[in-house]
């Protein structure tokens, strides 16, 4: 076993220290691994006892990403986003709430056949489940509402290639009939 993990970790060492062409050999779907952190806009809106409640807050949010891009013009990509819990003023009736939202989404990911291979621009269709827990104060009791979606997520990005690292700028936003959350972001993604 120890000889097996020796073996495991010189490999990912010189595919890290020889660049993409090692790591292709190595790798030939193209995996990889990151995370960012942005801000989030998060718009909650619904009804409690025929009274409004809704608010449009910003928060830091962050990402975790695991994705493959098998060939150059393609890949799939799969993110975990936390919107953060904004909070803030709700509405006419009720005096503040906040919201924590999350989302698990699946992308089908198109790069931009440009001819500098050190920079990628690329667009993101897919779908995802969005998972919202509002809570409003008002002036009787504190109300939570739990929302569970499924629905479009779509998305566009650059990113700048430094061997197996990339230091990417994106922008996401999901569809939701009470508010599309959307997050913009910095991160980094590392290929195997």
């Amino acid at each position: 076993m120890r000889i097996i993990s020796s073996g495991l970790v010189a490999a990912l060492a010189a595919g890290v220290c020889c660049g993409t062409a090692s790591a292709s050999d190595i790798n030939p779907l193209g995996f990889y691994i990151g995370a960012g952190v942005g801000q989030s806009n998060v718009r909650n809106n619904g009804y409690y006892s025929s009274n409004y409640y809704g608010f449009d807050n910003r928060d830091t949010a962050w990402q975790l990403t695991v994705g493959m891009r098998p060939i150059s013009p393609f890949g799939v990509e799969y993110d975990y986003i936390d919107f953060g819990s904004p909070s803030g003023y709700s509405g006419s009736y009720y005096t503040n709430g906040n919201s924590n939202t999350t989302a698990s989404a699946l992308f089908a990911v198109g790069y931009l056949p440009l001819p500098v291979p050190y920079f990628d621009v690329y667009g993101k269709i897919g779908v995802a489940r969005l998972e919202s827990d509002a809570t409003v104060f008002g002036p009787n009791a504190p109300y939570r509402q739990n929302f569970t979606n499924s629905d479009l997520a779509y998305g566009a990005g650059a990113q700048w290639k430094f061997a197996n690292i990339a230091i990417r700028a994106e922008y996401e936003r999901i569809r939701d009939n009470s508010g599309d959350p959307d997050l913009l972001d910095v991160g980094v993604t590392w290929t195997f």
